[in-house]
């Protein structure tokens, strides 16, 4: 007996409305041409081609997306994926949805995200022949996975901000500051995908190593108070570690942008952007001296950091004259000795400069 079934759900319940066959299950919709390719008999189902669903599916997410609909992105890009489970968009924005949908971004759904980047990119690798096309879409997928954790880190960041701190909601504080940890987890587990800047400006370059300075920066500067006494979260020893993240990242954002986190005096004689670098003194008058070997360590730190940003455009400098000098071109004409004695008998001056002998003639040459 010869029935219909749906593509997508596979129920048997398809009603005839204004035209079209509707399925009751999933509510898909079929001209009269397509119901006819759903007939089954026996255990053969015919298929159709949903290639323009996916299509429209896709549409519908991208711009529920780019709104920051999530919710509705996340339920088209899921539609997609019934009819193609192995579309690498869909896969990672179904990732970033899931993630944005909460109101803040908690571990597990950050987890999905990384995770929906790296299977998308697996996908991508084995899909594309073009290596340009696969490292743009990387670097937009990078993007836009640090634009998300970048949320996350902001919102933690106004958390620790606007609190304060005591001995009776320090849980709260270690678990604000372990989003910190955790990102910066994240980070090395996808900063082997940053493209190297090759004379053009990654975006995952910087979005990535700006969220790592700045997810360091909490773990190494935010303290608390108790009974008006500052109570610093880390030791020295601790927060070393995320120190030396912070000044490689430093590095890495001033290749492109010098100027980054430029260590200058406000108006009130403090330096910006300067970190705590020393171990934290333990009596109050010991805070001036204190602050003072704090500057002048910041100092030399960022001259660390310029001296070695010139050590590497210097070494870029050479690797591109290199390159230009090895794919120079060599126009020098070839002779033999017979066509340079042609060449002299008819008159011809000749720019030696310009000529290649090969050396079995030189021997042989009559001047």
């Amino acid at each position: 007996m010869k029935r219909l079934t749906c593509e997508l759900c596979g129920g048997i319940n398809l009603i005839k409305e204004n035209g079209l066959f509707v399925c009751q299950n999933c509510g898909c919709k079929y001209s009269i041409e397509e119901a006819k390719k759903l007939i089954v008999e026996g255990n053969i189902t015919l298929k159709i081609d949903n290639s323009e669903n996916l299509e429209k599916y896709k549409v519908i997410a991208n711009n529920a997306y780019k709104n920051r609909s999530f919710g509705e992105a996340y339920t088209y890009y899921l539609k997609a994926l019934e009819i193609e489970p192995s579309d690498y968009e869909s896969i990672f924005f179904r990732g970033l949805s899931k993630a944005y949908m909460g109101i803040s971004i908690n571990e597990k759904t950050a987890d999905d995200a990384v995770k929906s980047y790296f299977r998308a990119i697996e996908i991508a690798k084995s899909v594309l022949k073009d290596d340009e096309e696969l490292f743009d879409i990387q670097d937009d997928y990078l993007h836009e996975l640090f634009t998300l954790l970048e949320e996350w880190l902001d919102e933690t960041k106004e958390t620790i901000f606007c609190k304060d701190w005591t001995w009776d909601n320090i849980i709260e504080f270690s678990k604000a500051r372990n989003v910190a940890r955790k990102i910066i987890d994240y980070f090395e587990k996808l900063k082997g995908d940053i493209l190297p800047i090759t004379g053009i400006c990654r975006w995952s370059h910087g979005d990535g190593w700006a969220l790592c300075c700045d997810a360091c920066e909490v773990l190494i500067d935010y303290v608390f108070f108790e009974d008006s006494r500052e109570i610093y979260a880390f030791d020295l020893k601790s927060r070393q570690p995320y120190i030396n993240k912070r000044d490689e990242a430093m590095f890495e954002m001033r290749k492109e942008c010098e100027n980054y986190k430029k260590l200058e005096r406000n108006k009130y004689g403090q330096f910006t952007y300067a970190i705590y670098r020393l171990e934290y003194p333990k009596y109050a008058y010991e805070l001036k001296k204190y602050y003072q070997k704090n500057d002048q360590a910041n100092i030399d730190a960022d001259k660390r950091i310029m001296e070695r940003l010139k050590r590497w455009k210097s070494e870029e400098e050479n690797r591109k004259n290199n390159s230009t000098t090895n794919n120079k071109k060599d126009d020098r004409e070839v002779l033999d000795l017979e066509g340079l004695m042609n060449k002299l008998n008819r008159g011809e001056v000749i720019d030696f400069s310009k000529v290649i002998l090969p050396p079995s003639d030189t021997s042989n040459m009559p001047f």
